[in-house]
């Protein structure tokens, strides 16, 4: 609905207005609030059921608290949410009644809070400064199709879908807009219930209808359901230079190609999407789950970052989004080379400071545990990584009703495989897997499964040039090319830090020759990598481990590598 066919609604006489619901005024000035009140008085509502909130805050607890009938929103409420961020959470909760008309007021008339609003779909949309005679010619038109068809929304909104359609086929409306209006609740009600050929029949007959871009965006959700996904696509091509519904045609196209596999034309209509209108975080949510997809982990991140800063202040920012940029960020490092990986490490700790700072330490712990477990074990810590993985296990064990999250599970199994455990990171890869394929099978799911196939396919890949090297190692230890053999291996125990057997031929080939390009504390630091990837093996108890490490002690002039580590 344009801000022009808001206003040109047919007159409601005020004395036919229901006035017997409180009525909500959330505006940070309390100049506007007290000059609305007296416009309000002067229409008809009693001062008793004029509310006020000066921010979200006040404004979600009034509204758990009454079933308002008429809720104006301000736009700018000071520091922390805005009037965008708050809507979302009110309708999200289900805190404003579904027959609750909800108006914009504000000064801001920018394109991009204009075209934001419009999105969640108020009734109204007034500039400050507001005066009397717009309010009284224009509130009764924001009122009418709420109090119309308030029964049908109401009912629609406990998802009693089958009488809501009743209601509408049984109801004889006048009003060439109210018959509209219920049609579109009808068809979408349909499709709640999966009959969409009933449902694309009745949007059919509104096709020349007023609303014809909401026609069009249904059409377009049938066509996915259908899997007529390039019908789909044709069909929202013309609602892009629609003012107000561009974005979420953008948005449906994106997903119209990721069902058919297309992430790289699913990331430009999305991208779309969010330039055109950049407070949804859902379509933010999407666009990092598909730079995911094609494992492009730079941009994810960065992507990540964006969605934070757009949903801060809001009930959509979440732990959720900085530990999955940290996992992100341990991915980047996983597949880097070894000094790569330190200066992505280092970045590490910011992304803990983040979620600290912000959220309560049970929500962020157990994720936190995993990430500092594979954060270890590719810094070679295996020691530190099973104590991370232990505490993790242990608190697991104590919280009541704990839900992993999908990548708190995704990371878990990461974790299991780098320790060496191959068995159990299938069965609880499987286990995702089935998870996420699970209906309703989301434009999300399919991307996060692309980029576990991704993320496995390059460990595969890691582990079987490991393979390849230790063999070729073996080989030149054979024929006694020691320094070669050092230079192979060091780049062995780079990708698989979890393998005894390649620190253990290091530790060997270190002690008769060391690689060309390395001096005495390079070679100190890959001594100490596999001494404490060997801790917890029997050949540390050893006396072929105890012979290596006196005569590299002696070598690198380093004593306390004399003394074993403990078992």
């Amino acid at each position: 609905m344009t801000v022009d066919k808001l206003s040109q609604l047919s007159f409601m006489p005020f004395n036919s207005i229901d006035k017997s619901r409180p009525v909500l005024i959330i505006d940070d000035s309390s100049m506007y609030r007290t000059a609305a009140k007296g416009m309000l008085q002067k229409l008809g509502y009693e001062g008793e059921m004029l509310h006020f909130a000066q921010d979200a805050k006040e404004a979600l607890l009034r509204c758990r608290q009454h079933s308002y009938g008429l809720v104006f929103f301000d736009y700018n409420l000071g520091d922390k949410a805005n009037g965008f961020q708050l809507i979302d959470e009110l309708q999200t909760k289900g805190l404003l009644a579904a027959d609750c008309v909800t108006i914009i007021v504000t000064g801001d008339a920018t394109a991009d809070v204009v075209r934001g609003f419009m999105e969640l779909e108020p009734d109204g949309y007034l500039l400050k400064p507001l005066n009397y005679s717009t309010l009284k010619e224009r509130l009764p038109g924001f009122i009418r199709k709420k109090k119309l068809l308030s029964d049908v929304l109401v009912t629609y909104d406990k998802k009693q879908y089958e009488s809501a359609i009743t209601l509408i086929d049984e109801n004889f409306y006048t009003d060439d807009d109210i018959i509209v209006r219920s049609q579109l609740i009808k068809a979408n009600a349909l499709i709640k219930l999966d009959r969409l050929d009933e449902a694309r029949n009745v949007l059919i007959n509104l096709k020349d209808s007023g609303e014809n871009g909401r026609v069009m965006l249904a059409l377009g959700q049938i066509a996915l359901k259908q899997r007529q996904y390039k019908q789909g696509i044709f069909l929202l091509k013309p609602l892009k230079k629609d003012t107000f519904l561009s974005a979420a045609a953008s948005h449906l196209s994106s997903e119209l190609n990721v069902a058919q596999i297309q992430f790289r034309e699913a990331i430009e209509e999305i991208d779309n999407a969010i330039t055109i209108s950049p407070k949804m975080i859902q379509r933010h949510w999407l666009k990092v789950y598909l730079h995911m997809a094609l494992f492009e982990l730079p941009i994810a991140i960065q992507a990540i970052k964006s969605m934070i800063l757009e949903s801060r202040h809001s009930f959509r920012e979440s732990v959720e989004m900085y530990q999955l940029g940290a996992l992100l960020l341990l991915d980047q490092a996983q597949f880097s080379s070894h000094k790569s990986r330190l200066v992505h490490l280092s970045a590490f700790t910011k992304w803990v400071e983040s979620w600290r700072a912000n959220f309560d330490r049970l929500t962020y712990k157990p994720m936190e545990l995993l990430l500092y477990a594979r954060g270890n074990i590719l810094k070679s810590n295996l020691t530190k990584a099973r104590e991370c993985l232990d505490e993790y296990n242990q608190l697991i064990a104590q919280l009541e009703n704990h839900t992993p999250s999908l990548f708190e599970q995704i990371e878990l199994s990461r974790v299991t495989l780098l320790m060496g455990n191959h068995s159990d990171y299938i069965k609880q890869s499987e286990a995702i897997n089935i998870k996420l394929k699970r209906e309703p099978f989301t434009s999300e799911h399919k991307a996060v499964l692309a980029y576990m196939s991704q993320w496995r396919s390059k460990s595969e890949r890691l582990s079987e040039s490991a393979n390849k090297m230790k063999k070729e190692a073996i080989r030149c230890i054979e024929n006694r090319n020691f320094e070669r053999a050092s230079i192979i291996l060091a780049k062995a125990i780079d990708s698989q830090a979890a393998d005894p057997e390649i620190a253990k031929l290091l530790l060997g080939v270190l002690t008769r020759a060391w690689p060309a390009n390395m001096g005495r504390r390079e070679v100190t630091s890959l001594v100490l990598r596999c001494r404490e990837q060997l801790k917890g093996t029997d050949f540390i108890k050893s006396k072929e481990f105890y012979a290596q490490s006196k005569i590299l002690a002696q070598q690198l002039d380093f004593k306390d590598l004399q003394s074993n580590p403990v078992a």
